[in-house]
């Protein structure tokens, strides 16, 4: 018996994959937002701030970055690890690249988060030696990716939703396939309110 080959995956992968996407999908909202509020904002800050202060505000970054990789590594998590045997096989034969597909948003936000770690560490190391176009070029990169990881947070929620939204349907037919097959489904009542 031959085993399926395994799907190539990884962050890298899951970035290319947003070329599968359409233009608007791809960077509506937290790539435009990211670069108008977060580069846009960090410019502004440069121009009131100096460096010793930007350094502080990568370490605030840092701290922030952390609990963000966590959440989304947990939520990633759970969303691979409860899925039933139905909902899978329900994922699955989606049109759009089922499980794979829909996992991709949370490879990218690992890899966006990651890259805002390493950006906000390198940059509390690195910012007070540098020339100054390095300095505000870095500290633009870092507001872009604080605002772009805070919203794709947003855009996993909206995954998050969907996966129970397909779950409550793969309820559904669960139960529908138990009545027809002569089993005992209690429903629960309808709220009223």
């Amino acid at each position: 018996m031959n085993s399926p080959q395994a799907p190539r995956v990884g962050i890298w992968r899951a970035f290319r994959a947003l070329g599968h996407y359409r233009l608007v999908d791809a960077l509506w909202p937290e790539v435009i937002c990211g670069l108008v509020i977060g580069a846009g904002g960090a410019v502004l800050a440069i121009q009131s701030t100096d460096t010793a202060t930007r350094i502080g505000i990568a370490a605030d970054v840092l701290g922030l970055a952390g609990v963000l990789l966590a959440v989304t590594f947990a939520a990633l998590a759970f969303v691979v690890a409860i899925p039933s045997g139905g909902y899978l096989r329900l994922l699955g034969g989606t049109s759009d690249g089922g499980m794979q597909r829909f996992l991709d948003p949370y490879l990218v936000a690992v890899g966006v988060q990651v890259g805002l770690i390493l950006l906000a560490f390198g940059y509390r190391i690195f910012a007070e030696s540098v020339s100054n176009p390095v300095d505000h070029v870095a500290f633009a990169g870092l507001g872009f990716l604080v605002v772009f990881a805070i919203l794709d947070i947003a855009a996993l929620a909206r995954q998050l939703v969907l996966h129970g939204v397909l779950r409550a349907q793969e309820a559904v037919i669960e139960a529908e396939e138990t009545e027809e097959a002569g089993g005992s489904v209690k429903r629960l009542p309808e709220r009223r309110g």
